[in-house]
């Protein structure tokens, strides 16, 4: 009898035992499952569908990989490293954006030149888009937004031009272009943006006072990425997608001309401005005119790229910068703008009083020249009470 009954007990611990291991797992299924869901959308708490005229709490604060996987040299058939390495960078390594990440970033730009890497059929080479992705997830796997670009193909050495007259084949190739990037990176999940065209400019390099038809251009192509990458499906069906005025301006004519694309789902599209006027009065001015022209229009805009050079001749050159990032990153969120990214072209400088350019991080060292900027960066991007 004894012997019975402790069989019968035996089963039942053993019974549940199964019954917790099975609750265990299937919980933390759910809660993998809901860590996902929760990444999947990270940039939805950014996101405002409506009434975006109020001071934001808190905003996107992003950082640009510069002058690495965007550098040209108008050469084909180099290595891969070559040409991220071409503009005086070291190749990008994880522990940099570990970096990023552990500072407070909460995303990164990787403008991505892909010029040098097409045959003449328009073909990207595989090794450089797997490069590509290689960056791409070491931004995703510290979970950032990630946007990733067209860079240097806009510009002033340019293939893709705002030409109203070669518009047909621009087109043509932003479409081929675009269709390609979307492919690879189809299945990715949402945390992962992309932008369309950098900075378009028309056949006469004009950074303002376009004619009518290249700012028609620039909204043409525009609309052309748009239509190119949600007809790639996947969950680039309803990715959060970028698009740029004219030359990425802020001055009246091109926030006048742009027009944002129709889309086939909503609140999906963001504009975007880069702004380097570094002085009070000129911010004050330009978040006038994008709060006019998206914030007014419940249209989420970030600035991609903003930043004040370093300058060794000027002994306040380092609380210049501190002052000017503190002012202008808490007048954007202050002026409901989503998210501000610094532009850094990098560099080695053996200090940041000796930096001639944007650098913000030693890349070599994985340090900040200027934590303190770093730090002042962070705390103006949120809403003290």
């Amino acid at each position: 009898m004894k012997n019975s009954l402790s069989n019968k007990a035996l089963i039942k611990i053993m019974a549940i035992l199964v019954a917790l291991a099975v609750v265990v797992s299937v919980f933390a299924v759910g809660m993998r499952w809901l860590s996902l869901k929760s990444s999947d959308h990270l940039l939805d708490e950014y996101v405002v569908t409506d009434n975006i005229l109020t001071e934001r709490e808190h905003m996107l604060v992003g950082w640009c990989l510069g002058n690495s996987l965007d550098s040209i040299t108008y050469r084909k058939g180099e290595s891969v490293s070559y040409y991220e390495t071409a503009w005086g960078n070291p190749v990008t390594t994880k522990d940099m954006i570990d970096k990023v990440k552990q500072s407070g970033f909460n995303a990164v730009r990787v403008p991505v030149t892909w010029n040098d890497h097409m045959d003449e059929n328009g073909t990207v080479d595989t090794d450089w888009l797997d490069r590509v992705e290689e960056v791409v997830s070491y931004v995703l796997d510290n979970d950032m937004i990630c946007i990733l670009n067209v860079h240097h193909d806009t510009g002033e050495t340019a293939w893709i031009k705002a030409d109203y007259s070669r518009i047909e084949e621009n087109k043509d190739g932003v479409s081929s272009l675009w269709r390609q990037i979307a492919e690879r990176f189809r299945d990715y999940d949402h945390r992962l943006v992309f932008e369309g065209l950098n900075e378009m400019l028309n056949n006469s390099n004009q950074w303002t006072d376009a004619s009518y038809d290249d700012y028609i251009a620039v909204n043409e192509l525009n609309r052309t990425f748009v239509e190119t990458v949600r007809n790639t499906g996947g969950k680039n069906q309803n990715r959060y997608l970028i698009v740029n005025t004219y030359a990425a301006s802020t001055d009246f004519k091109a926030l006048a001309m742009f027009v944002m694309p129709n889309d086939t789902v909503k609140n999906r599209l963001i504009a975007e401005v880069h702004f380097y006027f570094n002085d009070t009065s000129s911010t004050d001015d330009m978040l006038k005119r994008v709060k006019s022209r998206f914030i007014d229009n419940n249209i989420n805009v970030i600035i991609g790229e903003f930043g004040m050079k370093g300058d060794p001749s000027n002994e306040n050159s380092v609380s210049e910068r501190r002052y000017y990032a503190q002012y202008f990153v808490t007048k954007c969120r202050e002026a409901g703008v989503m998210g501000c990214f610094c532009w850094d072209d990098g560099g080695t400088f053996s200090d940041a009083q000796s930096i001639n350019n944007y650098a913000m991080l030693d890349r070599t060292n994985c340090q900040w020249y200027d934590q303190r900027l770093v730090d002042t960066i962070m705390s103006s991007a949120t809403a003290h009470q």
